[in-house]
């Protein structure tokens, strides 16, 4: 389809409202699907007559459509634009989204599910591509940094929203919403996004453009310095995702309920820091934000540290502990995706793929490889977050490029 006609590459410039609140929406637009959803999935095993198994299959078969669709999103958009991938996965999106909201067999809700998480890496993938088309050095950490915010905030409201829309109509509006969700992106797709895309084509032949993306990727250090840092970063916040509720009821004895304000209050901080990267990264530039976000990470795992050590403490020392690092999270993902996909300016869908595969993986193998220290005892996730955030300082510390001071790159 014809759109607008690219934006000049001006890395100073402003960018339209229009675009930076599209973008903001197609980041966050894989979390809305699957967060609105969770009031409801106890119910939909129940109401199609399968096992009770299929509501936690209904995130896993849609982060597994996710996962996979990553790569090669990021390799499409290169080759082909991010405008017309973009318009043409939104479509499939709304068309599984429907399917969902439909059906009254729990084989094809998961199979609509897969298809669906495909759809939905268009957002992510593709939007973190578009701000490496249209800024660099700390133009890019600015508008990255929107998008993790508004990304924070969409997981506050979306649970909220699906337990609104569970009460008022019943569980499928919960996935009637992500039909609504698709074609309003769509619509701010097409109409505030343009085709970005630096204009040299990748080499012919898929083989080939995967060879030269790995190779640029890998050629430059602080590609991988960058996406390092965001993997061990994000296994500490799957962490909280995976280990809240046993916690909150098996440790402190507490209703199922409390998870949420627990949650929140962690995801406030994450909020925070990614706000304080916006407001501050100006002036500070983009390496002095990320030792800020390890300032943070050092104290939050020296926090986790003793809790794991004593072994009991009250869940206000424990939540001030992890909403410490979550700080230090918001602080350190928008800083550390734009040094990651800097060197990249024509590979920038391939950088953005590889990126959310590495939080996607880091959190998978952490949930897996530490679900066995959860139940009953608040030493698992101390241990595990503390051991993530040394890793992430320690990265940060002896890894960090030589020659890329990273403010201005």
């Amino acid at each position: 389809m014809n759109g607008p006609p690219p934006p000049p590459h001006d890395a100073g410039a402003p960018h339209a409202p229009g675009l930076v609140i599209t973008l903001g929406v197609l980041i966050c637009l894989s979390a809305l699907a699957i967060d609105v959803n969770m009031p409801a999935l106890p119910l939909v095993a129940a109401d199609l007559g399968a096992r009770a198994e299929v509501g936690p299959w209904i995130v896993s078969t849609y982060l597994a459509g996710y996962a996979s669709g990553q790569i090669p999103i990021g390799l499409l958009g290169d080759r082909y634009g991010r405008r017309p991938l973009l318009l043409a996965g939104l479509v499939l999106f709304v068309l599984a989204s429907a399917v969902t909201c439909m059906v009254t067999d729990a084989a094809i809700l998961l199979g609509a599910r897969f298809v669906q998480g495909i759809a939905g890496a268009i957002g992510p993938v593709l939007g973190r591509a578009i701000v490496r088309d249209i800024s660099t050095g700390i133009r890019a950490a600015q508008l990255m940094a929107i998008m993790v915010t508004l990304l924070g905030v969409s997981t506050l409201v979306a649970p909220l929203l699906g337990s609104g829309l569970l009460a008022l109509s019943g569980w499928r509006a919960t996935f009637a919403f992500s039909v609504v969700l698709g074609v309003l992106t769509l619509a701010l797709v097409y109409r505030f996004v343009p085709e970005t895309r630096p204009g040299t084509s990748p080499p012919a032949g898929a083989g080939r453009q995967l060879a030269a993306s790995i190779s640029a990727f890998t050629a430059d250090p602080r590609c991988l310095w960058g996406t390092g840092l965001v993997g061990l970063a994000f296994g500490g916040y799957m962490t909280v995702v995976a280990a809240s509720a046993s916690i909150i009821v098996g440790v402190y004895d507490l209703d199922a309920s409390a998870t949420g304000p627990f949650f929140a209050v962690a995801t406030l901080g994450y909020i925070g820091g990614a706000w304080i990267s916006r407001r501050r990264v100006a002036a500070s530039g983009v390496l002095a934000m990320l030792r800020t976000a390890i300032v943070a990470f050092a104290l939050a795992s020296c926090a986790l540290a003793v809790i794991a050590w004593v072994g009991a403490v009250g869940l206000g020392v424990l939540c001030a502990a992890v909403t410490l690092y979550m700080l230090g999270i918001g602080l350190l993902l928008p800083n550390a995706t734009a040094i990651a996909l800097e060197p990249l300016p024509l590979a920038a869908g391939f950088g953005a793929s590889i990126i959310g595969t590495a939080q996607i993986g880091s959190g998978a193998l952490v949930s897996l490889l530490a679900a066995p220290w959860y139940a009953g005892d608040v030493r698992g996730l101390a241990v595990v977050m503390s051991v993530a955030g040394v890793l992430t300082v320690a990265l940060f510390l002896l890894g960090h490029p030589r020659g890329h001071a990273g403010d201005r790159s």
